[in-house]
């Protein structure tokens, strides 16, 4: 599994078994694919995959290249890939002298949002900067959780 560093921020462990995974973006938005712990990070624009071998130990995050906003991958914030063996179904192991590593599809999907919060990610697309939502005929409370997403 992976780690939590000493700041309680998540990290990958070391471990030698591989997991291969193709990520499939199924949203409408541009997704960026994040490994935890590593340098850079690849955009999938919607419908285009990416097939990744990995290992258990490393997790993986996915967020809206526009908006930062949080993604799923397989239905979880943080996607932590499985051994390539243990996904494949029990008849296919017994017969392990002919496996074939196959990879695991993992589906980027948008959470199930709020109306409050998916209207709030809308109206803050549409200013074009940060005190522009002061202007805002929207009560304040609102207008303080927007100028919070901004930050």
């Amino acid at each position: 599994m992976s780690k939590e560093n000493e700041n309680g921020e998540l990290k990958s462990g070391s471990d030698r078994l591989k997991a291969f995974v193709r990520f499939l973006n199924k949203t409408n938005r541009d997704v960026d694919v994040i490994w935890l712990n590593y340098e850079g990070q690849r955009t999938l624009h919607p419908e285009q995959f990416l097939d990744v071998n990995t290992y258990v130990t490393h997790p993986w995050i996915f967020r809206d290249s526009s908006s930062r906003a949080k993604l799923l991958g397989s239905r979880e914030e943080i996607y932590q890939p499985q051994f390539w063996l243990n996904t494949m179904p029990m008849v296919e192991r017994s017969n392990n002298a002919q496996l074939k590593p196959k990879r695991t599809i993992v589906y980027i999907t948008l959470p199930v949002y709020t109306l409050k919060v998916r209207c709030l990610e809308v109206v803050r697309k549409y200013l074009n900067k940060l005190e522009d939502a002061e202007t805002l005929c929207i009560p304040r409370t609102l207008k303080a959780e927007l100028l919070q997403q901004c930050v």
